[in-house]
């Protein structure tokens, strides 16, 4: 079980990587958009 729970927390923290990462993208394309 003690792996199994290590696999859970290294997905949530992926996940948690990938929201945080597509939330800069979106910031980054609003600022593009507002340039042009």
């Amino acid at each position: 079980m003690g792996n199994l729970h290590r696999v859970i927390t290294a997905a949530l923290m992926v996940r948690q990587l990938v929201a945080h990462d597509r939330q800069k993208d979106q910031i980054q394309h609003r600022g593009c958009a507002s340039r042009t």
